[in-house]
């Protein structure tokens, strides 16, 4: 019998931003946490393929997904829609109106002992993060896959980094995101 990775592959993931939020039936989640902040409201999901962030302020939301690419969302609103690559990129928007919306994605690639000692870090970041996810491992040799959301707020801007382990690639994807009122 065929064993069915955690997650999908960094490569058939891809990062989409949208003016506006999405209903939560559209995408699959795992785990959910509310936050109110100031004139921030947030909604932090994880899910196996990656995350959904939506923020709201004045009124008006944004969101940012890390999903697998084959999950159909609608267009209406959709800003950026790109696939993942190993490669670093930085990404800016204005967001419905009230948000300037800056992101950094990262991958961080290691051998199998670098894997293990840097999920000793992610583990004791998910226990301090806004929310955190273990998705069961394929294998007893490899650790579970993990993924978390961490948050800064000030005034004016909320900062988010949102991380994942692929056991099965040896990687980690970080999304680092600044949500700035205009």
């Amino acid at each position: 019998m065929p064993v069915t990775p955690t997650r999908p592959k960094l490569k058939d993931l891809s990062l989409r931003v949208f003016d506006r939020a999405l209903h939560p039936e559209l995408y699959p989640c795992a785990t959910t946490a509310r936050i109110k902040t100031g004139d921030f409201s947030c909604v932090l999901s994880l899910g196996e393929a990656g995350h959904v962030i939506q923020i709201s302020l004045a009124g008006e939301s944004a969101c940012e997904m890390l999903l697998a690419s084959s999950i159909a969302l609608p267009q209406r609103g959709q800003l950026l829609a790109f696939p993942l690559s190993i490669e670093p990129r930085e990404e800016s928007l204005e967001l419905a109106g009230v948000f300037h919306w800056h992101a950094r994605l990262e991958f961080e690639t290691y051998d199998h002992e670098g894997f293990l000692a840097a999920q000793e870090r992610w583990e004791a970041d998910a226990r301090r993060a806004c929310v955190s996810r273990e998705f069961c491992g394929v294998s007893p040799l490899r650790p579970p896959a993990l993924s978390g959301i961490s948050l800064d707020v000030s005034y004016d801007a909320i900062a988010v980094q949102a991380w994942h382990t692929f056991p099965e690639s040896l990687a980690v994807c970080r999304v680092h995101s600044r949500y700035e009122r205009l």
